[in-house]
């Protein structure tokens, strides 16, 4: 269990540079499932052709012409966000959170999957470090980005940090933190109920 906290933290890293604000996470959620359902249906019709020992490789091909799928889409729907998600929209078809959620697919066990609890992670992680380091809150546009500005005058509150790296990491830690608190809290409470 502690092995795949830590697992889920690391798949959460790469993410930290483009997650500075909630339109970049709703793109990146939109391609997590749409790279879950096609590399679900890339596996099973490997396993139907059986190509032997070549199979991880087909699939992995396969998984990357589906992440340059979604990035035509991207640069059709927001040609403004494609160029700063572009690199990203690839990474992520190679997270070992995707691969592994594909890998232990079960239509009896979809609480297990890594990717379940990692996509509202990402949107609130995202939703979060935007409201600290810009007080806005932003959705994808044609133009790039639509904010909304929900803490007026942020700039006399000095908090912009949180919209950095460094501000992430912290943020990171802060939330990792509270995610182990809450199992250790559901974990209390049912042995004592």
């Amino acid at each position: 269990m502690k092995k795949n906290a830590i697992i889920f933290l690391f798949a959460l890293c790469p993410l930290i540079p483009v997650a500075s604000h909630l339109a970049y996470g709703i793109i990146l959620a939109a391609d997590l499932i749409w790279l879950f359902f096609s590399g679900l249906l890339i596996s099973e019709l490997v396993k139907k052709i059986s190509p032997g020992e070549a199979g991880p490789y087909i699939e992995l091909t396969c998984l990357g012409a589906s992440a340059s799928i979604f990035f035509l889409v991207l640069q059709g729907l927001f040609p403004i966000l494609s160029v700063s998600l572009g690199l990203y929209v690839y990474i992520v078809a190679f997270s070992y959170v995707l691969l592994s959620s594909i890998d232990s697919f079960s239509f009896h066990d979809w609480n297990f999957l890594p990717i379940v609890p990692f996509i509202p992670v990402l949107l609130l992680f995202s939703l979060v470090r935007e409201l600290l380091g810009f007080g806005t809150i932003s959705i994808p546009v044609r133009t790039g980005l639509f904010e909304l500005r929900v803490l007026g005058e942020f700039a006399e509150y000095g908090i912009g940090f949180w919209g950095t790296a460094g501000g992430a990491l912290i943020l990171l830690g802060i939330f990792s933190w509270l995610a182990k608190y809450l199992r250790r809290k559901a974990t209390t409470t049912k042995r004592n109920s």
